[in-house]
């Protein structure tokens, strides 16, 4: 659970670091990782 946990939030921090121009696109993702 923990592993996943993480992986969601490496991923989450990854695709923000290539997507900060686009704050619909990071929003989307959060949204979708939180969900």
């Amino acid at each position: 659970m923990l592993y996943i946990v993480n992986f969601k939030t490496f991923t989450y921090l990854f695709m923000n670091r290539f997507l900060k121009k686009s704050g619909l696109l990071n929003m989307i993702i959060f949204l979708f990782l939180h969900y």
